[in-house]
């Protein structure tokens, strides 16, 4: 059976998984104003070898420079404030936490990476709980940076409302699946919201994955979860599209995109 041999392919390139965590390095030290030599990173054998390793490094500090740049025009100095524990009663609920990464009494949020769904829903549930917690006391702004833009969460009207839905959700969610994917469903509201294009067919350019290779995982529809739970099945019937917009929408339209700020 093949599936015990060994794989016989060798590649010569990191991914963009395994090279996560050195990007995340190479921010942390653009925004000290640090650089490490490339053999510490050779020496840990995260990178090729030789020349190629070196382009490699070059390449990564280069564009991690670039979105240091766009970081430190909202984190000023650095400096964290002291994180911010949450503790919110809802009716039928009790919200607890901490707030860590806060900065001239802001919360900025930012990654290496391109920003995805879950991006977005941890910098809007933190936006909304320090929203309700702050309401009638100072008006409260979320940033969350990428490497593909900024994106700011402004002032909201009715956070706890907002809370509540994704709380129902969750409560719901643990006592049978939701028809809830995060690219897909994020992807539906966005049409909606900003008018372009039909909004089913950006959640199956999601859930199907454009561009499909064998043996790469492209789509939502490809993940084992997703599978188990809804294979054979129309995973955009109802109540899929009033999920995705109970989710996303608000956030979506209180959103400001800032793509200018992309690397």
């Amino acid at each position: 059976d093949r599936g015990f041999c060994l794989d016989d392919d060798e590649p010569f390139v990191p991914t963009a998984l395994e090279m996560y965590p050195v990007k995340e390095e190479l921010l942390a030290q653009e925004l000290d104003r640090e650089i490490l030599p490339f053999e510490l990173f050779d020496a840990r054998g995260l990178l090729p070898s030789g020349i190629v390793g070196q382009r490699q490094l070059e390449s990564m500090r280069t564009e991690m420079g670039k979105l240091a740049e766009n970081v430190r025009k909202k984190i000023g100095d650095g400096k964290k404030d002291k994180p911010i524990s949450i503790d919110l009663t809802l009716p039928g609920y009790t919200l607890s936490g901490t707030i860590e990464n806060i900065y001239g009494g802001q919360v900025v949020n930012f990654r290496p990476a391109k920003l995805n769904p879950k991006d977005y829903m941890r910098a809007w549930i933190e936006h909304l709980a320090l929203s309700l917690q702050n309401q009638g006391d100072q008006k409260t702004v979320t940033m969350l940076i990428g490497r593909d833009g900024a994106v700011t969460f402004g002032p909201i009207t009715s956070p706890q409302d907002e809370l509540r839905v994704l709380c129902d959700l969750y409560l719901e969610g643990l006592s049978r699946p939701l028809s809830f994917y995060p690219n897909a469903s994020m992807a539906f509201a966005d049409a909606i919201v900003s008018g372009q294009g039909d909004p089913l067919k950006k959640a199956y350019d999601k859930w199907d994955g454009r561009y499909r290779r064998v043996g790469k995982r492209e789509g939502e529809k490809d993940d084992l979860y997703f599978k188990l739970c809804f294979e054979g099945l129309d995973p955009f019937a109802h109540p899929f599209a009033e999920i995705a917009r109970k989710v996303f929408e608000t956030m979506l339209r209180n959103r400001e995109l800032n793509e200018h700020d992309a690397v």
